[in-house]
């Protein structure tokens, strides 16, 4: 009787060992998947900020090309940039607060329109640059 109650103890010691390796595959299956699923999410962020900081470069380039539009340079060029720096943020505006966006979006709007009319350059710069800060800046917090 003493050798039968042994291997019970041990048929016990075998199946809770076995359930245990069970439930650690499980756990660590599930860990993976849920990596696997969030990446995608993680990566967002840096799409955003890839994207204000291309916004930022363009406002840049604008910052160069609208002084020399009034100096008897075609205004295209300025116009241009103007018009990438805002297809840039557009494609960070999903990744953004609504008023954040909105707010952007329309000092944007009005930029165009004061570049559009040949707007005193001091007047257009001093927006550009404060739009083209407050990209860098977002593109900086969004990390």
């Amino acid at each position: 009787m003493a050798i039968r109650g042994v291997d019970h103890h041990r048929s016990r010691l075998l199946w809770s060992v076995a359930v245990g390796l069970a439930v650690l595959v499980a756990a660590g299956g599930a860990w993976w998947w849920r990596g696997t699923t969030l990446r995608p999410t993680v990566r967002a962020p840096t799409e955003v900020t890839r994207a204000l900081r291309e916004a930022a470069q363009g406002l840049e380039v604008f910052l160069v090309e609208y002084p020399q539009s009034a100096q008897g340079v075609e205004r295209r060029g300025a116009l241009d940039a103007l018009a990438r720096a805002h297809a840039a943020f557009r494609r960070a505006r999903p990744g953004l607060r609504a008023a954040v966006a909105e707010e952007l979006d329309a000092e944007f709007q009005a930029l165009r329109s004061l570049a559009e009319a040949e707007a005193a350059a001091a007047e257009v710069l001093a927006r550009a640059g404060l739009l083209r800060d407050r990209l860098w800046s977002l593109s900086q917090s969004a990390r």
